[in-house]
């Protein structure tokens, strides 16, 4: 496990989190981590989808003896059967670590509203202060939907990111409503005071990116609660080849203008964590 820097503060946890898929939330989230961890910042990515696109780019290897699966599959009967410490692994970049995660979570999930709203807060319980007290930055990715997953990793974090995909036509759609929702949530959570929107693929050379991103400025910049993150991740087929080599943009890619705004994402929601 990586060995926390002795700062005296606990680490902070950043969800990302979209009510929609293809917005390219796990990428965000695996290069966000290698670029804070390329710092030297001990780090931690958490794989709250069961999807489990981020175990297989961050993992790579065999199914994982212990999992996210393990917190929450004997719910019901109200057991904790590993320790924090048991599920999570060291990748192949330096300073990062992995709390992986297997499809069958999703199956599970049906168990966890019997007890809600308690279950919303066990993932919290369990990992929260485990993982603060070890880790400087936890990043945390999550299903494409507005279902217990979100909800649980929202209520043990410290931010919340929203990428939205600057190429869509469908970019905005729910965008204020899933705001409405995480601010509700952040009633419940004292320690999330940062709720933030990570413009993503964008291409300005046409009008639909610019549009999105002008639209975004006008409705959620500065002087409409200031949502909006200055970094803009490029559209880029240096991150389209990452995908397809099960690795980070900074390790395929790293000279690339991509991998370059992606440390500066990184570096911009460091600083909003600490301001």
């Amino acid at each position: 496990m990586v060995t926390k820097m002795d700062t005296g503060k606990k680490g902070k946890i950043v969800t990302l989190c979209s009510n929609k898929g293809g917005t390219g939330k796990s990428t965000l989230s695996m290069n966000i981590a290698a670029a804070l961890a390329n710092k030297g910042y001990p780090t931690l990515i958490i794989d709250a989808d069961s999807q489990c696109n981020t175990t297989a780019n961050m993992y790579g290897r065999e199914k994982p003896e212990y999992s996210l699966y393990d917190i929450f599959r004997h719910q019901h009967e109200g057991d904790i059967i590993v320790h924090p410490g048991q599920i999570i692994y060291p990748t192949n970049t330096r300073n990062l670590d992995i709390l992986p995660n297997q499809q069958a979570t999703a199956l599970a999930e049906s168990k966890h509203y019997q007890a809600v709203p308690r279950s919303y807060l066990r993932l919290g319980n369990i990992l929260r202060d485990f993982v603060t007290e070890n880790y400087q930055y936890i990043i945390v990715d999550t299903p494409p939907n507005l279902g217990f997953f979100i909800a649980s990793t929202v209520l043990m974090s410290d931010a919340v990111i929203i990428p939205i995909e600057a190429g869509s036509q469908f970019a905005l759609d729910g965008l204020y409503n899933l705001i409405a929702y995480l601010q509700k949530l952040a009633e419940r959570n004292p320690n999330l005071e940062m709720i933030k929107i990570a413009i993503n693929q964008a291409d300005r050379r046409t009008n639909a990116s610019q549009a999105i991103i002008d639209i975004l400025m006008r409705q959620y910049g500065p002087e409409n609660g200031n949502f909006v993150l200055e970094t803009v991740i490029p559209q880029s087929t240096a991150i389209e080849q990452a995908q397809m080599f099960r690795t980070t943009v900074l390790k395929h890619a790293s000279t690339t203008p991509a991998a370059k705004a992606f440390r500066q994402l990184a570096d911009e929601v460091r600083k909003e964590l600490e301001s």
